[in-house]
């Protein structure tokens, strides 16, 4: 993986020029895209041959995704492709997306609980965690059947656990001390 100081900015030019043309939600998707694309045989193939120079790739990436994407996208990806970074566009991706967040102010949620929600489960605590926060919500659900019941809910780097797991790991220090 790269450093992110390597792509960052890439992430902010793609983020202006995104928000410029009131595209934020359009270069999401068209990012995403180039990901998928980026992994399919024939490019990955293509960028993976050590013989192929860089500024080939660049150029054959064009092409090949010219009617496929946005002009923008497309030349972020040859620029990336040129400079030996392509390996490092899931992380101009996340920075990318971490940008829009701060601008829409949204914030990324991560929910972990030991079963499955459905979405009538899940709406009433995505509202409830916006109204705590004042922001938009964008909710990641995972199940880890280890937490046995409850949840521990993530934003940036603090932590909410609610799980029984986290219970009775508490009861088990407070047993010990």
């Amino acid at each position: 993986m790269h450093d992110p100081a390597l792509t960052r900015p890439y992430a902010q030019a793609a983020f202006r020029v995104a928000r410029r043309d009131g595209a934020l939600a359009d270069w999401s998707a068209a990012l995403a895209a180039l990901h998928q694309a980026l992994a399919q045989p024939p490019l990955a193939a293509l960028i993976a041959d050590p013989r192929v120079d860089r500024d080939a790739v660049a150029g054959r990436l064009a092409q090949a995704l010219a009617d496929a994407l946005p002009a923008g996208v497309v030349r972020i990806a040859a620029l990336l492709a040129s400079r030996g970074l392509l390996p490092a566009l899931a992380g101009l991706i996340e920075q990318y997306e971490a940008l829009r967040r701060a601008h829409e102010a949204r914030v990324k949620v991560h929910l972990t609980v030991a079963m499955p929600l459905d979405e009538g489960q899940r709406d009433p605590l995505r509202q409830a965690v916006a109204r705590a926060l004042s922001a938009e919500v964008d909710l990641e659900t995972h199940v880890d059947a280890d937490l046995i019941g409850g949840a521990v809910l993530r934003v940036g780097d603090r932590v909410i656990d609610g799980s029984v797991r986290g219970r009775l790991e508490q009861l088990a220090a407070a047993l010990k001390a």
